[in-house]
């Protein structure tokens, strides 16, 4: 996949999210009005579930959806990285950015995650393959 189609995809979700963002907009507002009203004895329990439950199933789709702008902002970065040329004065596993590759090896320094043997991408330190390349550790 190539670094512009994952600049495509990323802001094709992020236009998703923004539409869910919206989307519940609307309803959080809803929800916040039915709350006052149930509270204040003005609407039932059989009236107010519905629009937790309607509430409820919006929030977590906008969640979902920040989590998937979140995996794909991560790949194209990860592209963009792994098409970096390597610096000659930094070891072949760490990657080529200053900032980045100070707070990868300073997590792989601390234990906390480990470098990928085969495409050097961080991986968790008691991972048994790579989550990118799936080679085996």
């Amino acid at each position: 996949m190539s670094v512009g189609n994952n600049r495509d995809n990323l802001r094709a979700v992020a236009e998703q999210l923004k539409q869910l963002a919206d989307d519940i907009q609307e309803q959080y507002e809803s929800f916040v009005d039915a709350t006052d009203l149930y509270k204040k004895g003005k609407v039932n329990q059989q009236d107010f579930i519905p629009k937790l439950a309607d509430y409820l199933v919006r929030s977590t789709s906008l969640s979902t959806g920040a989590i998937e702008v979140l995996f794909e902002l991560k790949l194209a970065i990860e592209k963009n990285l792994s098409n970096a040329p390597a610096r000659a004065d930094k070891p072949m596993d760490v990657i080529s950015s200053p900032s980045l590759s100070t707070a990868v090896t300073d997590s792989a320094k601390s234990g906390s995650v480990r470098i990928c043997k085969s495409c050097g991408s961080t991986i968790p330190l008691r991972a048994k393959f790579c989550n990118k390349c799936g080679k085996s550790q």
